[in-house]
C-alpha cells in the first residue's frame, strides 16, 4: 500500500470542509513525531503507514482524519479493540462513535475523524467523512479466528482485546514480569472479562503456530506461577482469587481473578469444547 493509495481513500472535500494543507505521512520511523506516547500501540501491531489530513470550513472547527495502514486485517481489528468502550457497528466492521469523534477499523486499515470542538454540523460532518472513506475501502477484512473461541456466557464484549507483542500481557493487569508464554508476531492471542457475582475474572487465550511451541509456552507459564504444583493447575494468588490454566494442542488458557475455583474450570472448559 503506497502513499498514492491512501490519498485516494479521502475524498477532497465534504460539506463544505476542504482540504486545509499538503497531507502529512508518517511511518514506523517517523510515528513517534506524529503521536509521541502513542505510536507504541501501532508499532506493536505491524504498522505501516499513516495518511493524516486537516479539512477546514470558514467559521467552523477543523476536522481531523488519520488513516493507518495496518499491512493486515487483524492488526488493524486489535488497535480497534484496544480503543473502545462500547461496540457498534455503524461505519466499517467495527466502530465508536465518541464526543467529536468517530473511530472505526475495516480491512487492513484503522481510521480515526477527529474534531477538538463538536457542533450538530461538525457531527454531521464527521459522520459524512467517515461513510466516504468506509466506502472507498473496497475489503473486508476477517476476525482473527482465536477469538470465536472464547467462550460467550458473561462475557463483557467490550473488554475483547486481541494482540500478539507480549507488552499487552499486562493490559488488564500487572500480571507478568517477562514475556513468559513466548508471545510473539506468529501468536494470536486475547484478553477479555467475564462478570461473576463479584469482580470480573479475566481469560486470556494464546493461539500458537504449532503444537510444539504452544507446550513450550505453557512450561515457562507454569513454571513461573505453579512453581510447585503437580498435574492439577489451579490455585489460589495472593487476593485470594483463582488462577488456572491448561494446553491442548496449539491453544493455552489461563484464567484468572475468578472468585471461586467452579468459574475457573467451567471457563477453561467452555474454551476447549469450542476448540474441538
Amino acid at each position: 500500500m503506497n502513499s498514492k493509495s491512501l490519498t485516494e481513500l479521502l475524498p477532497a472535500e465534504h460539506s463544505g470542509w476542504k482540504t486545509a494543507n499538503e497531507d502529512n505521512f508518517y511511518d514506523n520511523e517517523t510515528l513517534y513525531n506524529y503521536i509521541d506516547g502513542g505510536a507504541e500501540l501501532y508499532l506493536s501491531y505491524g504498522f505501516n503507514k499513516i495518511i493524516s489530513r486537516n479539512y477546514i470550513k470558514p467559521g467552523q472547527p477543523e476536522i481531523r482524519v488519520d488513516v493507518f495502514d495496518m499491512i493486515k486485517p487483524r492488526n488493524a481489528y486489535g488497535v480497534y479493540t484496544h480503543s473502545r468502550e462500547k461496540i457498534e457497528y455503524n461505519f466499517g466492521q467495527g466502530s465508536q462513535t465518541l464526543i467529536g469523534a468517530v473511530l472505526f477499523w475495516k480491512d487492513r486499515y484503522y481510521v480515526s475523524v477527529i474534531s477538538q470542538t463538536e457542533t450538530d454540523e461538525v457531527t454531521k460532518a464527521i459522520h459524512g467523512f467517515a461513510r466516504i472513506i468506509d466506502s472507498s475501502i473496497q475489503g473486508k477484512g476477517k476476525i482473527p479466528g482465536v477469538i470465536k473461541l472464547l467462550p460467550e456466557d458473561n462475557l463483557v464484549a467490550e473488554s475483547v482485546t486481541y494482540f500478539h507483542h507480549p507488552v499487552w500481557l499486562n493490559y488488564f493487569a500487572w500480571l507478568f514480569e517477562d514475556n513468559y508464554l513466548n508471545i510473539t508476531k506468529e501468536t494470536r492471542s486475547v484478553w477479555a472479562k467475564y462478570e461473576t457475582t463479584r469482580k470480573r475474572a479475566m481469560l486470556l487465550l494464546v493461539q500458537y503456530p504449532d503444537e510444539h511451541t504452544a507446550r513450550l509456552g505453557y512450561n515457562c507459564f507454569t513454571k513461573y506461577f505453579f512453581p510447585n504444583a503437580g498435574n492439577e493447575m489451579l490455585k489460589r494468588d495472593k487476593n485470594n482469587r483463582w488462577i488456572g490454566c491448561r494446553v491442548k494442542e496449539d491453544l493455552f488458557a489461563a484464567v484468572f481473578n475468578a472468585p471461586v475455583i467452579d468459574i475457573t474450570i467451567k471457563l477453561l472448559d467452555q474454551v476447549y469444547d469450542k476448540s474441538n
